[in-house]
């Protein structure tokens, strides 16, 4: 993310690694690179993805998280023991990208917005192709060519009401 410098650090990091690494293994490049992609890949996985997640493309989901990231900093600072810190803003403290991803998503919110990121671009993506063209709007439901979306089922991440539904 441009705002805080993300893919700059990540690379100053991935620098100092390969240096630490080279004096531990010398030019013995078949143990150095596995060590290297070890330590570094999944830093570089964790840039992209909170990157790509760090604001939210559906707006009813940016407002949600930025909602969220308010109150858990106002939480977070008269109860530290209590309500973790943003992992954003630990990002800019020195955590490392993988350990703010895996706090990010064990956050219903981020996974929630996670989730809606990916079918925007999917849709976006299908349909400026030209692999998805609009159903013409025949029928009643979704089977017959509508654009309603069949009900959601217990794997979908978006939350439902569960009202009234026997489990």
């Amino acid at each position: 993310s441009p705002s805080i410098g993300m893919g700059m650090n990540t690379a100053l990091a991935d620098a100092l690694a390969f240096g630490r690494l080279l004096e531990v293994h010398g030019a013995n490049w078949d143990a150095l690179l596995p060590a290297f992609s070890q330590e570094r890949v999944k830093e570089g996985h964790a840039l992209v993805e909170l990157a790509d997640h760090a604001y939210a493309l559906s707006p009813k989901w940016m407002l949600v998280r930025l909602l969220e990231q308010v109150v858990r900093s106002q939480l977070h600072k008269f109860f530290p023991n209590y309500v973790a810190a943003d992992p954003y803003q630990e990002i800019a403290q020195g955590m490392k990208l993988s350990t703010a991803y895996n706090a990010l998503m064990h956050m219903p919110i981020f996974r929630w917005a996670k989730w809606s990121n990916e079918q925007i671009v999917c849709r976006h993506l299908e349909t400026s192709w030209g692999m998805l063209k609009a159903p013409p709007r025949t029928g009643s439901g979704w089977w017959k060519g509508t654009t309603a979306s069949p009900r959601k089922t217990s794997t979908d991440p978006t939350p439902t009401s569960t009202a009234g539904v026997a489990r």
